[in-house]
């Protein structure tokens, strides 16, 4: 008999392990009886109101039933034990693992998860079975498999228990707490209650490491394939995995002011700092600009004893003096564990070694050509290793890690994992950095972060920075059994260790995390099987920078400040900087050195705590002088190493266990030591001939125009210079590279999204002042097309829409904060598959249903499939507004918007196959009568009343309205075509200032068929975009409430654009911008020829944005069509120009032609259309909206020249000039069938039009700087300085 009614029976306390089997919904109390697992307590687990116990209440909460598990069951349990769960039991064996883990920091060994998805994900098909009717649920069970259709009535006298079941589920909301032990997720390639590529979400769920197994089921695969599903159990319940911990035998350092761990612990006792001014020779003679101030320096990294490694006089000077003073160190920590390099010799010993930047390369390959030798010297980074593995005849693993500034610690951990394995049974863990040119190379790149005192002040109020520190360690590992059994002197204990990597939880790449380093160090306790409470010191990462310590402070204390003992916490890096690859490795030594003594040191230079935790309420305590160990008992330290690169480590450390005599350690070596050096490699020969000035060019001597400005900063232009700061942040918080040159692949795309949302901040927060917002999107408009449209769908419709259209609700609030912090990112359903992007004609229904207070969206017809962007892809949910036709009573109230989440059970979603100008995963979707809340529809000023629905909207206003956001969308695509259309001719502009064109080679520029359309491109992308700036303006204005602006409001436009509706001018400006990019980027990509095509090259990538903006946000030809009819009226065009001729082809003449052309076009037409059928005269009515458009740019155009002064004046003149000639020459024909042009006035205006190319052709650099547009940003190599040289070097 069991010893409680949760078990089948009373578990076996002689068994190795216990493993508690939760059964699926409704589940037979038999499903685990015949399972058999070798030294396994199998316990199938029996719950309320069946079988055995079916006299008892059913339960509809995981939480009761996990409290009564948790209560009950565990106590009885002797030894380890595992859980695992089948469908809804999967969620309870979770449910009860974190209640455990919560309360008493204990759980199962493993959890394994059969047919479940992870909790924590948005509400699928699985999470839903609830809703379903008890005949739908007992379809539902027969149609999974989970019975045969002739035991229905088996099945439907079970439903009572099924729905307990599955109301459980529906309602389970996981604790936010995460497990320690690992997980095997595991469901059928078949499985149609939900994705099974989520099944890697279980990682979030977990601090330890997870394993997926697809195996050919449907959803019940415990009964379809139950051999499998033990065989998994099985393979990952065998002890495979050795648990021992590590021992350090043996270590050896050469920091800076320490040349041994000796000195060193002598060093960090005394709390005396070893930063100190660049040293003489390491400064070289041409350097300009002093970026290092101070830094912690090794003596004699020119010494070394060649002799005694094997090396030659020429191959000593050659090679890197970091693999020379590694093989010394390593031999120094052999010497240390009392061991001679032959008891390493062989295939059981294995070396790692953290490394980054070798300046000696860079040094020495400007004056020695690099040989054989300078690469097996250490000119490969692999030979840091492979040379330490040859000369030691190291046979095992032999791994060279960069991970930037972690590298050295993740060697160890690496080292460990390969120990624990059993792959070794010897490791090498080391690091080995040298600053041999202090004022280049990556000093450039971390100037911002180097402390101006030369100080690391870590967690203090006046933290400021750090300096710069070079050093080698290296320390030999061996499983501590092994050490104990051979007798081998240890240092210290590595219980456990953890590596992570902050993924996109930082703020940007380089940006270290919080969430990342409390997982770090939670999974590092988890493997070494301690508690915070246990650890007593922890050797913190802790540069000396302000945000870096904040943020380390604060997941520190998350992690160990909650303990009543105390914790002590300092940072190596007070002592003798940061030693970069090597900051591991010297925060490691030092504290099996605190370990060793039973003393913490100080942390130097503590003046005040910084406010980054509450430090009252914490155990954590910066020691400001060396003291005893904080507690009694064994001694246990932690170190932590973040790498710039986002990788983390960090190590559980523990003192050496009590030893009967060991063998002593060998004294310090004496080496022979001699300089070695590349310079006098060059004093063997002569120097080498001067280079050879170029041969005198062929070429006119009027040079090419060149840019005004190289590099990344332009000058500051009245169109641009109040988002420029914004630009600069997000190239500097986004990884530029990575936006400007990965176009393609749809996860990429959300990647960038989530990434790009965390550097511009909260959707609402930018939606009601949206100055920040518009910059982002002329940025992503730049840099990144695809992102860019995902973007405006997401600010522009969605968060528009929730924001403006919806009412306070729970279930919309929660909606809303998804899209706030990018968990769901946005996206629209619109667009039918039957009718063409007509948005007029939808047919989707979103049916009122009064009793339950819910709206229920259903499909009625294939034609009235959704087909959009944005919703197929499964790495993550969607929040999305959906038009449908709103019917209450059997009564239709025209099209409103709607909140959804995908994904949702009764909703279909199919990614489309093939490619889109813009790489995001278009998708079909039907609706199947899927329900949502009333919260959910955005109904404005709509309301639903005993008799129907009243709206003060008219149909065209409301549709308008539906459309999600209409005015902030077409905005942000307005703003971000400009962009594109400023960075192609940009891009094209640099390419053929340094292009070279026949044989005498001449610059391309100088050939007037380049300069003049190039000139003509430049000119119309000005005068676009001063149209689009004042469009930006005035949204601006409106927004912020310093405007008193209004949405136009028409009754016409139903049949072709309803944007309209909105606002005509933005909806213009969004039609003038797509069709400036489509002309621009032809005219750039024929100039740039075979480089033009290339999608690297950036430019057909904007072509692709202006294609799908043609039809995206209201098709370009539509909203033409509706501008147009509008202007029939007279209103909005403009009046008749006095009639003079021509004039000199002047900004006055041409602003008079253009506008006469508009006045005459639309008066004429006003007499002969039909209101009620103007389809004979469409071409002509387009037209009209084409002028229009022309006028209005040109009077902006002349409004930006009139509040300019100085350079910029006549440089834009020249462009407003040749652009207004432009237009008057394509219409020519026109104006001469008018009389408003004589036939020898167009020869006067081609005359006037190429001396104004000509003008423009001249000012082109000023013109191409004033874009604001810097090389990096635009992307593609052409369209940077000396792209010749950029290409040659990926060949190096």
């Amino acid at each position: 008999m069991a010893s409680t009614p949760w078990l089948a029976h009373t578990p076996d306390s002689s068994a190795d392990r216990h493993l508690l089997c939760f059964p699926y919904s409704g589940a037979p109390p038999s499903l685990f009886g015949d399972w058999r697992v070798p030294g396994t307590d199998v316990l199938p687990v029996l719950l309320p109101g069946r079988g055995p116990r079916r006299h008892e209440p059913l339960v509809t909460s995981l939480h009761t039933l996990a409290e009564g598990i948790a209560s009950d069951v565990i106590p009885l349990l002797t030894g380890p034990y595992l859980f695992l769960g089948h469908s809804m039991g999967a969620w309870l064996a979770h449910a009860v693992a974190a209640l455990l883990s919560e309360r008493h920091g204990t759980g199962p060994e493993r959890l394994f998860v059969l047919s479940a998805p992870p909790p924590h994900l948005p509400p699928s098909r699985f999470s839903s079975q609830h809703q379903l009717s008890d005949d739908g649920m007992v379809d539902e069970a027969i149609r999974l498999g989970g019975a045969p259709a002739s035991a229905r009535d088996a099945v439907r006298a079970n439903v009572e228990a099924i729905r307990a079941d599955a109301e459980a589920v529906g309602r389970y909301r996981p604790a936010p707490h995460t497990l320690a032990c690992p997980v095997t997720a595991v469901c059928g390639r078949r499985d149609p209650l939900f994705d099974p590529g989520s099944l890697t979400a279980w990682s979030e769920t977990t601090h330890a490491d997870i394993s997926v197994d697809l195996v050919d089921a449907g959803h019940f695969l415990v009964t379809e394939q139950p051999d499998e599903s033990i065989r998994i159990v099985e393979r990952d319940t065998a002890d495979t995995h050795r648990t021992d911990p590590v021992a350090v035998i043996g270590m050896a350092c050469r920091f800076p002011g320490a040349a041994d761990p000796a000195s060193f612990w002598e060093l960090l006792r005394t709390g005396r700092s070893a930063v100190g001014p660049v040293p003489a020779d390491r400064i070289r003679d041409d350097e300009e600009q002093q970026i290092m101030n101070a830094g912690g320096f090794v003596d004699g990294v020119d010494r070394f004893d060649a002799r005694y490694f094997g090396f030659g006089p020429r191959e000593a000077h050659r090679s890197d003096p970091r693999l020379r003073l590694l093989l010394m160190t390593v031999q120094e920590s052999i010497d240390d564990a009392g061991l001679s390099a032959a008891d390493l010799a062989g295939p059981r010993s294995g070396i790692w070694v953290g490394e980054s930047h070798s300046d000696y390369w860079d040094l020495s390959t400007v004056d020695v050509t690099p040989n054989l030798y300078t690469l097996s010297g250490g000119g490969l980074k692999s030979f840091l290793s492979g040379r330490v593995s040859h000369f030691f005849d190291l046979q095992g693993p032999s791994l060279t890690l960069d991970t930037s500034c972690s590298a050295s610690l993740t060697a160890v951990h690496t080292a460990c994992r390969a120990l624990r394995s059993g792959e070794v049974d010897t490791a090498v863990a080391a690091g080995t950095h040298l600053i041999l040119n202090p004022h280049g190379g990556p000093s450039h790149g971390l100037a911002k972060a180097l402390s101006p005192h030369g100080r690391s002040a870590f967690a203090s109020v006046d933290a400021d920075g750090y300096p710069r520190g070079e050093g080698v360690a290296a320390v030999l590992l061996r499983r501590l059994s092994d050490a104990l059994d051979n007798g081998d002197p240890i240092h210290a204990v590595v219980e456990g260790s953890a590596v992570n990597a902050n993924g996109r939880s930082g703020r940007n790449i380089v940006a270290t995390s919080g969430p990342g380093q409390v997982r770090m160090m939670r999974k590092a306790l988890a493997d070494a099987g301690r508690r915070p409470g246990e650890i007593a010191y922890v050797e913190a990462h802790g540069p000396g920078t302000r945000t870096g310590d904040d943020i380390e402070l604060a997941a520190l204390h998350e992690v160990y400040g909650a303990d009543p003992r105390p914790c002590l916490v300092g940072s190596v890096k007070t002592n003798i900087g940061h030693l970069e690859p090597v900051a591991g490795l010297a925060g490691f030594l030092k504290a099996v050195l605190a370990l060793q003594h039973g003393q913490v040191p100080a942390s130097l230079h503590l003046t005040a705590l910084a406010p980054a935790i509450d430090w009252d309420a914490s155990a954590l305590r910066i020691p400001t002088a060396c003291e005893p160990w904080p507690v009694d008992g064994r001694r246990r330290a932690a170190v932590s190493s973040f790498g710039l690169s986002g990788t983390n480590a960090h190590a559980v450390l523990a003192a050496p266990p009590d030893q009967a005599a060991t063998p002593p350690r060998l004294p310090k070596r004496t080496w022979n030591l001699q300089s070695y050096w590349y310079t006098e490699l060059v004093d063997e020969h002569s120097p080498p001939p001067a280079r050879e000035a170029p041969a005198p060019s062929a070429t006119p001597t009027r040079p090419s125009p060149q840019p005004v400005q190289q590099g990344g900063e332009m000058p500051s232009h009245p169109l641009f210079h109040d988002r420029m700061p914004v630009w600069a942040e997000l190239d500097e918080l986004l990884d530029l590279p990575e936006f400007a040159w990965n176009l393609t692949g749809v996860s990429a795309v959300y990647r960038r999204l989530h990434a790009f949302g965390r550097a511009l901040g909260p959707a609402r927060d930018l939606h009601v002042s949206p100055t920040r917002l518009l910059a982002g999107m002329e940025w992503a408009g730049i840099v990144d097309p695809a992102m860019m449209h995902a973007a405006m769908v997401h600010y522009g419709v969605a968060t528009t829409a929730l924001v403006e259209c919806g009412h306070t609700d729970d279930d919309l609030d929660a909606l809303t904060a998804d899209l706030d912090t990018m968990e769901a990112p946005g996206a629209i359903v619109a667009t039918e598959l039957g009718r063409g992007g007509s948005q007029t004609t939808i047919r989707t229904e979103a049916r009122y249903d009064r009793e339950r207070g819910t709206f229920t969206l259903h499909t009625p017809e294939d034609a009235a499939l959704k087909i959009m962007p944005n919703v197929g892809w499964t790495g993550l949910g969607r929040t999305a507004v959906v038009n449908a036709r709103l019917v209450v009573d059997d009564s239709d109230h025209g099209i409103h918007a709607f909140a959804f989440r995908f994904p949702h059970p009764r909703a279909d979603v199919t990614i489309l196959p093939g490619a889109a100008p813009v790489p995001l995963d278009y998708s079909v979707i039907r609706f199947r009568d899927a329900e949502i809340p009333f919260g959910y529809w955005l109904r404005d000023t709509a309301v639903i009343t005993g008799s129907g629905v009243t709206d003060p909207l008219t149909p065209t206003q409301r549709l308008a309205r539906s459309l999600g956001g209409v005015n902030a969308a077409v905005v942000f695509a307005t703003v971000a075509l400009a962009s594109a259309a400023r960075a192609a001719v940009a891009i094209a502009f640099r390419y053929n200032a340094q292009r070279i064109i026949g044989d005498p080679g001449t610059p391309a520029l100088r050939f007037t068929t380049h300069s003049s359309d190039l000139a003509s491109a430049v000119a119309r992308v000005y005068a676009t975009g001063s149209y689009v700036e004042k469009v930006r303006r005035d949204f601006t204005d409106e927004r912020i409430g310093t405007s008193a602006a209004e949405p136009r409001r028409t009754e016409s436009g139903t049949a072709y654009a309803p944007w309209l509706a909105a606002n005509r001018d933005r909806t213009l400006a969004k039609a003038a911008a797509a069709t400036t990019v489509e002309s621009v980027t032809a005219t750039c990509r024929r100039l740039c020829g075979f480089q033009g095509v290339l999608h690297t090259n950036r430019i057909t990538a904007y072509e692709d944005m202006a294609k799908s903006f043609h039809a995206a946000g209201g098709d370009t030809r539509l909203l033409l069509l509706e501008a147009g009819k509008q202007l029939l009226d007279g209103t909005g065009t403009s009046p008749v120009p006095a009639p003079d001729g021509p004039g000199t082809g002047d900004a006055r003449s041409t602003l008079r032609l253009v506008s006469l052309h508009e006045r005459v076009l639309a008066d004429q037409l006003s007499h002969r259309v039909d209101p009620g059928d103007p389809t004979p005269y469409l071409a002509e009515i387009e037209e009209v909206a084409r002028v229009h458009l022309a006028r209005r740019t040109l009077e902006e155009f002349d409004h930006l020249i009139a509040a300019m002064n100085g350079p910029w004046r006549s440089a834009l003149e020249s462009a407003r000039r040749l652009h207004g000639l432009d237009l008057v020459l394509d219409s020519a024909a026109w104006h001469l069938n008018q009389g408003s042009l004589r036939p020898g006035d167009a020869d006067v205006l081609r005359t006037a039009r190429t001396n104004a190319a000509e003008d423009v052709a001249g000012n082109l650099g000023v013109l191409i700087d004033g874009l604001a547009v810097p090389p990096g940003r635009a992307g593609g190599f052409i369209g940077r300085d000396g792209y010749i040289s950029r290409i040659a070097a990926l060949l190096a």
